[in-house]
């Protein structure tokens, strides 16, 4: 550009101005007479087109980008590579005082649609209209897998054990957690600290260090580790254990482990510790964690299956020396089996299976009910008369 310019001995008559002041801008968009924007479409930004139609200016832009759409259907747009085009644009503005007065205050008008308060109305309805949606779907949810099943259940199956979840969905509506006292643990304090050395966050749990993972930020691993915590707490039913004391001197079996939160709770109890993860993104954190019991943890980056391969170990072939009493199986034969106490997605199974049990029985009452009703109807045709006429026909 600046070779362009002292070619064509254009120095008085073109300037080339960087590094405007913020606070300088309006006096030069209100001085200019056309405003020119017609940057490639990899390098387009719209806020300064903005800037000049709110400043009163006629904009030329360029075609095939987002400024046809940002500068409005009053601005004037040329393909970037067509001069020719761009001085007719100029021609049209200054020849024609009409067309450039109307694209001023068109212009203007169209710009206020971007205000900050215009921009701050939209957003505000935005989350409006999205919280009453969240409500209504709420509200949906607490009918058809609480309310609906819970009722349904207590007249016809009052004694199950499933009722008071559907009953807490009823009144509290849908949770991952089904727990009255899940709300203890949501101002938990969690002491996070960062190893700078590793690199990796961590819990301060007693005296012991619980990491995490690297790509886990501060205040996710914060719930992260209250929803651990709530899961172990007693009055759980996914807690894998009541005391400490029920894995002395047993080898503790970890399968699908992640951060290993279990597992350090029995550190110094159990006689050692498997730890089964494929993760290599955990298996950094689980490193840093048992460290300092290198002696007594083995990690197995596989997963546990019905066969082995290079990546997939079956147990039974993993503890072939190891008797039943010596293994704590509590986690194994959850995680495993399919015996894990039910979480909310499960009780929404029984829910729907339940709902869909109900409308089968209604359909069925309805279709009963109707027949009961036809035959009756149906008695009171003269139907000895109507058999002896069609036996006579024939």
């Amino acid at each position: 550009m600046n070779v362009f310019i002292k070619e064509n001995k254009l120095e008085e008559r073109v300037h080339i101005i960087s590094n405007v002041p913020f606070d300088d801008l309006p006096a030069f968009y209100q001085l200019a007479e056309i405003f020119l924007y017609t940057l490639p479409v990899s390098k387009v930004l719209v806020f300064p087109l903005l800037e000049a139609l709110y400043s009163g200016i006629p904009v030329v832009a360029a075609t095939g980008s987002c400024l046809e759409e940002a500068g409005g259907p009053d601005s004037i747009y040329v393909h970037p590579d067509d001069i020719n085009g761009m001085a007719n644009a100029f021609k049209q503005i200054y020849s024609d005082t009409e067309r450039k007065k109307e694209m001023i205050e068109k212009g203007q008008k169209f710009a206020k649609r971007f205000s900050e308060e215009k921009q701050a109305e939209e957003i505000l309805k935005h989350l409006q209209e999205t919280n009453e949606m969240n409500v209504l779907k709420h509200t949906i949810k607490k009918f058809i897998y609480g309310t609906l099943p819970y009722y349904f259940m207590k007249g016809y199956k009052p004694g199950s054990p499933y009722l008071k979840y559907y009953e807490y969905i009823k009144e509290h509506g849908y949770s991952r957690h089904l727990y009255e006292f899940k709300d203890e643990y949501a101002n938990m304090p969690v002491d996070i600290q960062k190893d700078e050395e590793k690199g990796l966050y961590y819990v301060q749990k007693e005296e012991k260090r619980l990491y995490f993972r690297k790509s886990t930020p501060a205040r996710k691993i914060q719930k992260y580790y209250r929803a651990l915590s709530m899961e172990q707490d007693r009055r759980s039913p996914h807690h894998y254990f009541n005391s400490v004391k029920e894995v002395t001197g047993k080898v503790f079996v970890d399968v699908g482990c992640a951060e290993g939160y279990s597992s350090l709770e029995i550190i110094e109890e159990a006689k050692h510790v498997y730890l089964f993860e494929q993760d290599e993104q955990w298996l950094e954190a689980i490193r840093a964690t048992f460290e300092p019991w290198q002696d007594k943890v083995t990690i197995v980056q596989k997963y546990v299956s019905d066969h082995n391969s290079s990546r997939e170990q079956t147990l039974d072939d993993f503890f072939n020396n190891q008797t039943d009493e010596h293994l704590f199986l509590k986690w194994i034969s959850k995680e495993l089996n399919g015996m894990h106490w039910p979480d909310a997605r499960t009780y929404f199974r029984i829910a729907r299976s339940w709902i869909l049990q109900f409308v089968h029985t209604i359909y069925m009452m309805t279709k009963q009910s109707f027949l009961h009703f036809w035959i009756r109807i149906t008695a009171h045709i003269p139907t000895r008369k109507v058999f002896s006429g069609i036996k006579s026909a024939v």
